[in-house]
């Protein structure tokens, strides 16, 4: 199925060489370039190609672990030589048999099919036959709550931001959105296909691709004031559990079908989690936001197998707070 198409890359976006290039007699190099990898890096190239300090995975001499990320932009990249494949893929994405797929923006490629637009790039290659990855394969994520509201000219303006952070703007590539995946379909996304040689003829180097994907999606959610998805799922969850903390109290017993209901009246929604054989196994609920959580997330007390003590606790609690007494749990049970 054919993906929607939204245009062509306009044309006043910068095609200068991004901030940070080097100059050397006449020549530059962009981030992640080396010229035309005839000519050795210069030491102030090798510079900034090297890793911030923590783990990469396969790399050597990064064997720290670094904190995990919290902004809620994630970015990934690796250079790959199945190029057709991985477009292809990106541009007939479904999800429950509906087209997921939307172009976004791209540069000079002009092909409607994987095929035909990596067949594009192919006169680029012949300068470097011993390049097995001739191309570049990026994810761009930003957290459901940031980017619930994003246009289409909204989310090419965060392509082509990341390409020109990553100092991709003088190759052919082509931004795809997804608007979710299997298991979270509202968390829209970005996959961006480039070829690995520039228009200028100059391989771009792949040492440590993932990380400086990484840490340009960081720039632009720090630049962008985009609020940590910690903060975001913490906050989510303490609205949802106040919410079920008022239903299960109002609630004369626990009756799922009943819960749901209520969570429903109040914009939560509730979806079941059965086995195969039809077994209920718990539930999920969805904040206001589109986030979904299990309801472990939520608590340990608000599972399937301990909703209804936690209900038990809340009432007691409710009935007997004007007398300054409160049930807790501990031990053996609840205490006063």
């Amino acid at each position: 199925m054919q993906s929607k198409r939204i245009g062509i890359l306009p044309e006043f976006v910068p095609w200068g060489a991004p901030k940070g290039e080097v100059h050397r007699g006449g020549t530059a190099a962009s981030p992640g370039h080396s010229p035309v990898e005839r000519n050795a890096p210069t030491a102030e190239q090798l510079l900034r190609w090297s890793p911030v300090p923590g783990s990469v995975r396969g790399e050597p001499g990064t064997n720290h672990r670094t904190p995990k990320n919290t902004l809620t932009m994630i970015g990934k990249g690796k250079s790959i030589s199945h190029g057709v494949a991985a477009l292809e893929y990106d541009l007939a994405k479904e999800i429950d048999g509906q087209a997921a797929a939307t172009e976004i923006a791209r540069h000079e490629l002009y092909g409607c099919t994987g095929a035909e637009m990596v067949q594009e790039m192919k006169p680029y290659f012949t300068d470097f036959p011993n390049v097995k990855n001739n191309c570049l394969r990026f994810e761009v994520s930003p957290s459901i709550e940031e980017s619930s509201s994003f246009t289409d000219a909204d989310w090419a303006e965060l392509g082509n931001d990341f390409m020109q952070r990553m100092g991709l703007m003088n190759h052919q590539y082509i931004i795809i959105k997804h608007s979710g995946t299997e298991s979270k379909k509202e968390q829209a996304h970005l996959h961006i296909l480039a070829n690995r040689i520039s228009l200028s003829g100059e391989l771009y180097r792949d040492n440590w691709i993932g990380k400086r994907a990484t840490e340009a999606a960081n720039a632009i959610a720090k630049e962008r004031n985009f609020v940590q998805s910690q903060d975001i799922g913490k906050a989510n969850k303490e609205e949802i559990k106040e919410v079920m903390n008022s239903v299960l109290k109002k609630m004369q017993g626990f009756d799922l079908t009943k819960f749901q209901e209520e969570l429903g009246k109040l914009g939560f929604k509730v979806r079941e989690a059965r086995a195969s054989t039809g077994k209920l196994n718990g539930y999920y609920v969805t904040a206001r936001s589109g986030t979904e959580y299990k309801a472990s997330e939520i608590g340990k007390g608000y599972t399937f197998a301990h909703i209804e003590r936690t209900q038990s606790k809340l009432k007691y609690n409710s009935m007997n707070i004007s007398h300054g007494n409160k049930l807790t749990s501990g031990k053996g049970g609840f205490h006063l």
